[in-house]
C-alpha cells in the first residue's frame, strides 16, 4: 500500500518539485547574498576612493598655494581620512579576507600627511625633501625623475605624483578583488 502510494506519478511529480524548488532557492540564496557581499565591497571601495581623492587633492591644492585656509581643510580631509582607518580595516578583513589592503591605505594617507608636514615646516630643505621622495620610491618601487633644478613646490609636486601613482594601483586592486567575490 505504501509503495503503491510513494509510486504514485502524483507524488513522485509533488517530491520533485519540492526538491527543484529547495535546490534553486539555495542556489537564489547564496548567489544573493554574495551579490550583496560584492555590492557592499565596491560601496566600501568607493569610500576609500574618496578619502584618497579628496586628501590628494588638497595635497596638490596646498603645494601650489600658501593659503592657510587651504591648510586648515587639508588637515581635516586628513583627520577625517584617519578616522575611518578601523571602519576600513573591519570592513576589509570581512569583504577582502585580509587586512594587508588597508594597511596600504594607511601608509598612502601617512605619506600624504608627512609631505604635507613637510610643506608646512619652513626649515624644510631640498635635501629633506629629495630625502622623502627617495624614501617613496624606494618603498613603492615607483620613480620619477628629478631635475637637480627643481624648486620645492616642483619637488613636492613629484612626491604628491607618485602618491598619487601607487594610491591609483592600489585602488586599482581592490576593485578588482570587489568584483571578484565569490
Amino acid at each position: 500500500m505504501l509503495s503503491d502510494f510513494l509510486g504514485h506519478p502524483f507524488v513522485i511529480s509533488l517530491f520533485s518539485i519540492l526538491c527543484g524548488s529547495y535546490f534553486i532557492n539555495k542556489i537564489n540564496y547564496i548567489k544573493t547574498t554574495r551579490d550583496i557581499k560584492r555590492n557592499e565591497a565596491l560601496k566600501l571601495v568607493n569610500e576609500i576612493s574618496e578619502k584618497i581623492n579628496s586628501s590628494l587633492s588638497w595635497l596638490y591644492i596646498q603645494i601650489r598655494s600658501e593659503n592657510s585656509i587651504i591648510t586648515e581643510n587639508l588637515k581635516l580631509v586628513l583627520s577625517q581620512a584617519h578616522s575611518s582607518r578601523l571602519k576600513f580595516r573591519v570592513s576589509s578583513k570581512f569583504y577582502f579576507g585580509s587586512v594587508y589592503t588597508i594597511k596600504e591605505y594607511e601608509e598612502i594617507i601617512c605619506t600624504i600627511s608627512s609631505i604635507k608636514n613637510m610643506i608646512e615646516d619652513p626649515h624644510t630643505t631640498q635635501l629633506d625633501i629629495k630625502a622623502k621622495l627617495l624614501d617613496i620610491s624606494k618603498r613603492w618601487n615607483i620613480y620619477k625623475k628629478i631635475d637637480n633644478n627643481s624648486s620645492n613646490k616642483e619637488l613636492f609636486t613629484i612626491a604628491a605624483d607618485i602618491v598619487w601613482d601607487k594610491s591609483d594601483s592600489f585602488l586599482t586592486s581592490i576593485l578588482f578583488i570587489a568584483n571578484n567575490i565569490k
